[in-house]
């Protein structure tokens, strides 16, 4: 079987993924659209529910935004180029909370 490698908007939605389990796991519910649209809101960033769904799909018809995406950063504790730039990986603090989870 030959898979395709994945496309920058799914390396996104992937990490993107990750933050939210993190964030879940440490406020123990959901992060629910209404608390993500405020939070960028404060940061001086609009977040629609359909952008918000296209980039946790990975969704080829997201535009790439560098200010959404380092409002994003800073929401979930992370530099802004662990979503900026498709090799970065999270910080060891949030890499060890991973390891964690996943045992």
């Amino acid at each position: 079987m030959n898979s395709q490698p994945l496309t920058d908007r799914e390396v996104l939605a992937s990490k993107l993924k990750l933050l939210l389990d993190l964030e879940e796991q440490r406020s123990g519910g959901a992060l629910l659209f209404p608390r993500m649209q405020k939070a960028m809101s404060e940061r001086g960033v609009h977040l629609t529910r359909v952008r918000w769904y296209r980039l946790r799909t990975g969704s080829p018809d997201n535009k790439w935004d560098p200010q959404l995406l380092e409002a994003l950063a800073d929401f979930f504790g992370v530099p802004p180029k662990y979503l900026l730039e498709r090799e970065s990986q999270l910080p060891p603090d949030l890499q060890a909370r991973v390891e964690l989870l996943v045992a």
